[in-house]
């Protein structure tokens, strides 16, 4: 009965977690998503904004989008080159007018930190960023336009990178080894080849991440409506502890979990919260979800 009533607090303490994100944002664009359909009967794309910075050593890039995809991708080069593609979105020329002068992606660099964010009016909203883009708001309410940013970013590989964004769009990294901070709300999370450790979180898709080399430090994993899927190297050494309430557990690898001395590399929970160990165990990997599977690949 008391592993029983352990399972249930776990479960409870997920759906709540999982509550308290979606209240957050469901309080905040009540009126936007009621208003969806209304909006928009026209679409004008705009000229691309790119930037390119030079930086050294393990820099910092920092996206706080709204409305579209991000994309980063690591290489050998000691810059950061961004563009950013503009689509403004109204029912009439002079919304789309109206968008153009109030809505624009604001780039900042202070010393080997760079933060990109959208500056537009706010109603009911919040400052997000840092410097220059502390007056930066994501717009939440009745508005007569939409304005969608899509990122593509190239990066030194030792960058740290700290991205968001809302709707209409995936996060993707690529090639990545200085650590990671992504978040989206409606749409994928997609970290491919990557290093380092960090954290990765949805409400509504999938989290993917697909190691290169495996985390020397505390990792976590979440999504409310999705699966998560983890691709490690063979010789991972580290401490699961892992939550879903709609969906199975899943592993390559052999994992000591409660009660047992290993599992066999298929399911090894149903349903359930708990902790295993894969190898001589190491940092911690968090993996939650509410309505999906958990899987935790040998790459």
């Amino acid at each position: 009965m008391s592993s029983l009533n352990k399972i249930i607090r776990w479960a409870l303490r997920l759906w709540i977690g999982a509550a308290l994100t979606l209240g957050i944002f469901v309080l905040g664009f009540f009126f936007w998503v009621a208003r969806a359909s209304d909006c928009c009967t026209l679409s004008e794309p705009q000229p691309a904004v790119q930037k390119t910075f030079q930086v050294s050593g393990a820099p910092e890039l920092e996206v706080r989008n709204v409305t579209g995809s991000i994309h980063v991708i690591g290489d050998g080069k000691s810059e950061i080159r961004l563009t950013a593609g503009e689509t403004v979105r109204g029912n009439s020329s002079d919304d789309i007018e109206r968008a153009k002068r109030e809505v624009r992606v604001n780039i900042i660099q202070k010393g080997n930190r760079i933060v990109a964010c959208i500056q537009q009016p706010s109603f009911l909203g919040f400052s997000s960023g840092t410097g220059d883009c502390e007056n930066a708001h994501i717009q939440i309410g009745d508005s007569p336009y939409r304005v969608r940013f899509d990122f593509e970013i190239h990066v030194p590989t030792a960058t740290k990178v700290n991205l968001n964004t809302v709707n209409e769009g995936d996060i993707r990294v690529e090639d990545v080894s200085g650590g990671f901070e992504v978040r989206n709300v409606n749409g994928r999370v997609d970290l491919e080849a990557v290093s380092g450790a960090g954290e990765a979180a949805t409400v509504n898709g999938e989290v993917k991440a697909m190691f290169a080399a495996n985390p020397v430090a505390d990792c976590g994993f979440s999504t409310v409506n999705g699966s998560v899927h983890l691709y490690f190297r063979p010789d991972l050494a580290a401490r699961l502890r892992y939550a879903t309430v709609n969906g199975d557990v899943y592993t390559d690898f052999p994992v000591i979990t409660e009660g047992k001395d290993k599992s066999s590399p298929i399911v090894f929970r149903s349903g359930r919260v708990g902790n295993g160990q894969i190898g001589s165990g190491g940092p911690r990997i968090q993996i939650n979800t509410v309505n999906g599977g958990i899987f935790v690949h040998r790459s």
